[in-house]
């Protein structure tokens, strides 16, 4: 079942303990709401869009976390180990894009902005609210660079199967916000 989210916004998660919006508690300032959802492992939100896009843009959000591993080890899943991708629901030309996690966006944020990844992650599962800004492009599939997306998914063992094998995956509880899209179209 389709959950209306916002304007064009709906969601498609599974393996969600709890998913709402949260008026109270874990809004940002100057928010009125942030989605917030608590995945049980191998879950995930995912949000469709009524309006497909094209991943020549940049998706912004802000995200926070409280409670959980930040760090992986060879026994627990962390929080950076979340993966994010994109996804075409048209059945005629179905693709997911690329995954890169948490950690991995981190990363490259954190070399742009001049701020230890590690720091911006444990920023993030201390219940603080931490910027990510994502380049959609270099997660286009090779020959795919017309394909028209329309959902965003963020959670656990979506592709990297690597970082869930033989570890204890963990619920995770996280919110969303101020999720911003500039796409070509």
């Amino acid at each position: 079942m389709l959950l209306t989210l916002f304007a064009g916004w709906g969601s498609w998660s599974w393996g969600t303990k709890t998913l709402n919006l949260q008026d109270s508690g874990n809004v940002m300032s100057g928010s009125k709401y942030a989605l917030c959802a608590t995945l049980a492992p191998y879950g995930a939100v995912s949000l469709k869009s009524n309006i497909p896009f094209t991943l020549d843009g940049i998706l912004g959000l802000y995200i926070h976390s409280t409670g959980g591993a930040t760090t992986s080890s060879n026994t627990s899943f962390s929080l950076g180990d979340l993966e994010l991708q994109f996804e075409s629901s048209a059945p005629s030309s179905y693709t997911i894009s690329r995954s890169y996690t948490l950690s991995e966006l981190l990363n490259r944020q954190g070399w742009i902005d001049g701020k230890s990844p590690d720091t911006m992650l444990h920023n993030i599962e201390s219940n603080g609210w931490e910027s990510l800004k994502v380049q959609m492009g270099g997660f286009a599939p090779s020959g795919t660079d017309s394909a028209k997306y329309d959902r965003i998914t963020l959670g656990s063992c979506l592709q990297r199967f690597d970082l869930c094998t033989g570890k204890t995956v963990p619920d995770i509880y996280l919110c969303l916000d101020k999720l911003v899209m500039v796409s070509g179209g």
